[in-house]
């Protein structure tokens, strides 16, 4: 098989990052539509779910 159609390993780390972000968007879309400010709110739940995903990821992928 070659290195082209490999799957990617992700690990667990950059799981719960794009779990975060996921969660992030979707949050700061809700309270930026329920405040009248989405682009704000979303930028703020997107930086806070990378950073807390970054986190607990890092407990769960000992490198």
């Amino acid at each position: 098989m070659s290195k082209d159609k490999q799957k990617s390993k992700m690990t667990d780390r950059e799981k719960a990052t794009g779990i975060g972000v996921s969660i992030g968007v979707v949050v700061g879309a809700v309270i930026g539509q329920l405040t009248d400010d989405v682009g704000l709110w979303i930028a703020i739940c997107i930086a806070l779910g990378a950073g807390i995903g970054a986190t607990v990821g890092g407990f769960f992928d000992p490198e």
